[in-house]
């Protein structure tokens, strides 16, 4: 659906840049570069971020139908993502990381494969089943509860709010800033912001940054830019109205800006029911 900055597509070793109305197939990766950022929108209506300096394998979708997905899979390999579930059934979907492995009970997240190889989370809405490569499981809920898969794959949650702040500040660039995002790509994240407050705050008394607040974050289009004919999907085709009408994507039509007045609080509720 949109893309900024220089980002790729890999296929059997190949890369070729990445621009509005790209299809994806099975097997494609997906990478960006320091200030890169792609908006994915799937057959079903999942709905992919993939932010600043990261890395999605596309593994597999399998359609039952024009609708919905019988297996929706991915790979996280490093950097921050957003992912927002569409129509296929919650059982569809499994994504993945070096360290975790994710999957949805109807639900918007966004998380984060740092250097280290650990996996971080952040569920705002539904729910995650949140498993380690150790085979720990631990089930993550709305509300912005944070969650993470240790380099070992030992699954556990912060013990304080700093530690949560500290977790989030590197890989979570749209808890605190969504004005890169189009609307379909945006949701409320006020429930984060015990969390995102007291980042600004340690990272300002201490001369540090924090992405997509004072470090590198993805260059926004100009406002007003409107997406491709055909949106990136795998194997997608144009779905009716793009993403914009009065159903899940948020009430105005395709484009930028639906209705959001600040990039932070995101549309009233949308996601809720994905």
């Amino acid at each position: 659906m949109d893309v900024d900055q220089t980002s790729y597509v890999k296929v059997s070793g190949s890369a070729r840049i990445i621009v509005s109305g790209n299809r994806f197939s099975q097997g494609d990766v997906i990478e960006t570069q320091r200030s890169g950022q792609v908006q994915l929108l799937f057959d079903d209506q999942t709905r992919i971020v993939v932010g600043p300096n990261s890395r999605l394998i596309v593994e597999e979708i399998l359609m039952k139908s024009g609708r919905s997905a019988n297996r929706f899979a991915v790979t996280a390999v490093k950097g921050s993502f957003r992912f927002i579930t569409g129509r296929s059934s919650k059982s569809a979907y499994e994504i993945r990381t070096p360290t975790a492995t994710m999957g949805v009970r109807g639900t918007t997240f966004d998380f984060s494969v740092n250097g280290k190889r650990e996996t971080d989370l952040a569920v705002l809405y539904g729910s995650v089943r949140f498993c380690g490569r150790s085979g720990e499981c631990k089930r993550v809920n709305r509300g912005c509860n944070l969650a993470y898969a240790d380099r070992r794959g030992r699954v556990g949650t912060p013990e304080t709010r700093e530690e949560g702040a500290k977790r989030i500040s590197d890989g979570f660039p749209y808890l605190f800033s969504q004005k890169s995002l189009m609307s379909a790509f945006r949701t409320r994240t006020g429930s984060c912001s015990r969390y995102t407050k007291l980042a600004v705050s340690i990272a300002s008394k201490s001369g540090g940054s924090v992405q997509g607040v004072n470090g590198p974050a993805p260059v926004s289009a100009p406002a007003g830019t409107q997406p491709a004919t055909t949106p990136a999907g795998t194997p997608a085709t144009t779905p009716t109205g793009s993403p914009g009408n009065s159903g899940a994507a948020g009430g105005n039509s395709a484009g930028r800006g639906g209705g959001n007045s600040d990039g932070q609080t995101g549309n009233s509720g949308d996601h809720r029911n994905n």
